[in-house]
């Protein structure tokens, strides 16, 4: 999902962590080495990062 949106929305790990709300490093470790997350941190950036992508998609659409 993070690299959906670092692709085709153009955004920075950077801006991501700012518009969710989640810590940079954490989503700089979940592009490099997802299996040390624990889970909630996981569980966290996907329910974010899903509501992102859904406003982005969204918001291209008008």
């Amino acid at each position: 999902m993070i690299e959906s949106l670092t692709t085709a929305c153009n955004l920075t790990v950077h801006n991501i962590a700012n518009l969710t709300g989640l810590d940079v490093g954490d989503l700089e470790i979940c592009l490099n080495a997802p299996r040390s997350l624990p889970a909630e941190t996981k569980y966290a950036i996907a329910l974010r990062t899903s509501y992102l992508i859904s406003a982005a998609t969204q918001a291209r659409a008008r």
